[in-house]
């Protein structure tokens, strides 16, 4: 299938994200395939579109207050995951609903020392602090702030160097996000003298877990292709946010290229941030990486859902989990989540390329 990358598909991608709206700044994750739970849940959804109308520079600016104070209306001044969380409670309710069962022969087995399974409230913790992290990065994004402060992270040298030391860079992809998050917090939350110190000891901690050889952030033997270069997309989100440099880009771009490319919607977008962050940094490859990336585009279409004028986030399958909660039934549909991360992925690649025919917005994640 041949799609143009030109003003038709961007007015399909708006349609799209259009027909999803069910209230003012509430989507549904997918048109027809949704669950009751994906009917609930809204702050997540809501930046998903937000960000995805960012990239597409279709954000209407009349509106664009009353979104933001939208997303602002999730955060809690006072709350158990946090002071100043971003939390939707109709996801507390589908969390605990869904998972129910499955959490309390978890806990069993571990109370028999039949198994060593994460504990229920460890894996919210993790959830509400992504959902805060994603909320006050689409805030910033366009160039708005949060209405209360989010203090709840380490911001000393003690304390990041404690946090970044404790996480398990065996597994650099969770690693990288809990770093990545760290970044944006330091960044978007503290005074100025407080981010500086915070800064140069965020960057001092990560450069602990740098593989020389390869330029990858990890801990141990490398991992699988797929965790090293979706955990390097994430150190290198969290150094983009505190104005820091990636290690050894040329290194990172052999890497990157050297992988045969997957066909999930993260995957994709993971690999072509980067290579596209990397030669930012030096003309190392360039080539390589556009006729890459040519190939790259053809595996995004294959995504493209022709009838509905957007991408699903598996091939032929929309994505249907949100943070361990059901949202939709994995139909054969375009999604609002594949639809964001592919239309960024390709909004790089034209970037790249100097692509003259649409002028979208690169995404700060």
């Amino acid at each position: 299938m041949k799609i143009n990358l030109d003003k038709n598909l961007e007015d399909s991608i708006i349609n799209f994200l259009n027909s999803l709206e069910k209230n003012n700044f509430e989507y549904f994750p997918v048109l027809n395939g949704v669950t009751k739970s994906g009917i609930d849940l809204n702050l997540g959804f809501s930046c998903y579109a937000l960000k995805s109308k960012y990239i597409l520079n279709s954000l209407d600016d009349k509106n664009l207050s009353d979104w933001v104070q939208y997303l602002n209306n999730y955060q809690i001044k006072e709350s158990d995951f946090g002071e100043g969380s971003f939390v939707d409670k109709k996801y507390l309710d589908c969390f605990n609903n869904e998972n129910k069962i499955k959490f309390f022969l978890k806990q069993s087995l571990n109370n028999l020392k039949l198994g060593n399974y994460e504990l229920k409230k460890n894996i919210l913790e993790k959830s509400i602090r992504a959902e805060t992290k994603q909320a006050i990065s689409t805030i910033h994004q366009v160039n708005y702030k949060n209405q209360f402060e989010y203090l709840d992270f380490p911001k000393n040298e003690y304390d990041i160097s404690k946090f970044i030391s404790s996480l398990n860079w065996n597994k650099p992809w969770d690693s990288g996000a809990q770093f990545s998050a760290l970044c944006v917090f330091s960044r978007t939350q503290l005074k100025h003298e407080e981010y500086e110190v915070a800064k140069e000891h965020l960057f001092n901690s990560i450069t602990k877990y740098v593989d020389n050889e390869s330029g990858a952030y990890f801990q141990g033997n490398q991992p699988s292709n797929q965790e090293v270069i979706n955990g390097l997309m994430k150190v290198i989100t969290g150094l983009d946010w505190i104005d820091c440099n990636m290690h050894h880009p040329k290194k990172i771009i052999d890497l990157a290229l050297s992988i045969n490319p997957q066909s999930e919607g993260c995957d994709i977008v993971d690999l072509v941030y980067v290579l596209y962050m990397a030669s930012k940094k030096t003309d190392y490859k360039k080539k390589e990486i556009v006729l890459l990336f040519e190939d790259l585009t053809n595996i995004i279409f294959q995504h493209f859902i022709l009838e509905q004028g957007a991408f699903s986030y598996f091939l032929n399958k929309s994505q249907t989990h949100y943070y361990g909660v059901k949202v939709t039934k994995g139909f054969n549909e375009a999604d609002l989540h594949g639809t964001l991360l592919l239309t960024w992925a390709l909004s790089m690649i034209l970037n790249i390329n100097e692509n003259e025919n649409l002028s979208w917005n690169i995404l700060k994640p």
